[in-house]
């Protein structure tokens, strides 16, 4: 065997990363409860099995794992096999331990864990051009906590090359654009690196040799790792090929993004969700319910006014539309610069999106319930079932939101001129966001900056 084909060097890293927005790892099946069931390991805790994170990698190298036969490859004079081996990614119990192998505890008695017995579902609905929900476009799906922490570990084989694909991987899981599991285009699967440890192994050296078979297969077995773990850092915010716009926003009054659940005040009140925070101590616990602004809500208005912007720019109104052609010819999937940022499914084709949303959750500041009655014309009194009451958002401060867009939708004209166009409209109120919004709910001022741009915006 060729000496530079002996693969006798060995890193290793062992990674933790916390989910900033929630993660859904979907299981295919469908229960009772909802559309979309996450992946759960033998305790019945979620987990991120390691054909994730292998897929995710090898779509964010690229060419550079390619190129240096990361993933093996097979062809009629022989063949590789993959150099690069993955754990499934265990979560992290409250105390920085890792649910690993099958835990001889009860669940439901754990004040940590039991949380994950039972996890959020979200709720979706596709509105049409008329503000209705559209057919066969309402579903369910489980998510995994924002703040959930997650251990793997990775071993890339090599033979001493002086450049080895590690650095690349490790940047490329610090990348801000680099997420996990479905629905990464509506706002979930974002996470962040927390600590990173990272050893190099030569197994012609007896020593390293010794070391690498004497290593434990458990993930909850840390004291293999001599390396103090390493706060990872973020890559640029100006990642190549994505452009990315900060907004803030401030509630110019009361918004409601409802749950479809009410509670003993009112019949609607607003989606919240907990989520787990990390103290200094590395210790985890639950919050109290916080207010969450999904990612869906933004995207969908924005991908609405994005239909309205293009078109205006194009020279497309309705009063002038031909005669062949109707309004729905030039919405949704049927318009250029929704299909270009947001993606879509038509006649046998399709394309995923462009556009990265995060969910943004709140510490409550307050809330307030309207009184709603409809009134018989005709006999001057409330109507059978016109008597309802909504809790809605009060008092809340500013926020902030970003989005991240794949600069190959911009090489369609106007695309990135409406875009624009449609954040303007949000950060001057104009865009309202979330629901009873034609009774003056959900608008919002404030700016918006890109990397290229410091200036705010408008």
């Amino acid at each position: 065997m060729d000496n530079d084909k002996i693969l006798k060097k060995r890193d290793i890293l062992r990674v933790v990363i916390e989910a900033t927005t929630p993660i859904a790892v979907s299981a295919g099946e469908k229960d009772v409860e909802t559309d979309a069931r996450v992946m759960r390991d033998a305790n019945r805790l979620p987990y991120i099995p390691a054909t994730s994170l292998a897929g995710i990698l090898r779509h964010a190298l690229g060419k550079a794992g390619e190129q240096c036969d990361l993933w093996g490859y097979q062809s009629a004079d022989g063949g590789r096999g993959s150099r690069l081996m993955f754990t499934n990614a265990n979560l992290v119990r409250h105390e920085g331990t890792v649910a690993d192998g099958l835990l001889d505890i009860d669940l439901q008695a754990d004040e940590f864990l039991r949380h994950y017995l039972d996890l959020p579902i979200r709720q979706h609905v596709r509105i049409g051009h008329h503000g209705a929900a559209e057919r066969h476009g309402k579903f369910d799906q489980e998510v995994v906590y924002a703040g959930s922490r997650f251990c793997f570990e990775l071993e890339v084989a090599h033979g001493g090359e002086a450049a080895t694909p590690i650095d690349d991987i490790v940047a490329a899981l610090q990348s801000p654009t680099l997420r996990i599991g479905g629905s990464v285009y509506s706002g979930l699967g974002e996470f962040r690196v927390v600590t990173l440890q990272r050893a190099a192994l030569d197994l012609t050296d007896q020593g390293d040799l010794a070391r690498y078979l004497g290593k434990s297969a458990s993930l909850d077995n840390a004291s293999w790792w001599t390396v103090e773990p390493n706060k990872a850092q973020q890559a640029p915010d100006d990642s190549d090929g994505w452009q990315r716009y900060d907004i803030t926003l401030r509630p110019d009054d009361f918004f409601v993004i409802g749950s479809g659940m009410g509670d003993d005040q009112a019949d609607i009140t607003p989606v919240a969700e907990q989520r787990v925070e990390w103290g200094t101590d590395g210790t985890g616990r639950f919050t109290d319910a916080m207010l969450l602004i999904p990612a869906t809500s933004v995207k969908g208005a924005l991908a609405h006014r994005v239909a309205y912007h293009y078109n205006r720019l194009s020279g497309v109104f309705a009063d002038r539309l031909p005669d062949d052609m109707t309004a729905a010819d030039y919405v949704g999937n049927m318009n250029t610069a929704v299909r270009a940022l947001f993606g879509y499914e038509l006649d046998g084709t399709s394309l995923p999106g462009r556009v990265m949303f995060s969910d943004v959750f709140l510490t409550p500041a307050g809330t307030t319930v309207f009184n709603h009655v409809r009134i018989d014309r005709f006999t001057g009194g409330a109507m059978d079932g016109g008597l309802f009451n909504e809790k809605v958002a009060a008092g809340q401060p500013e926020f902030g939101l970003t989005i991240w867009v794949d600069k190959a939708a911009f090489c369609v004209p106007n695309v990135q001129q409406a875009l624009e166009a449609a954040i303007g409209d949000l950060v001057t109120g104009m865009l309202p966001l979330g629901g009873a919004v034609n009774h003056g709910h959900g608008t919002f001022t404030g700016h918006y900056t890109t990397p290229n741009s410091l200036t705010a915006n408008p």
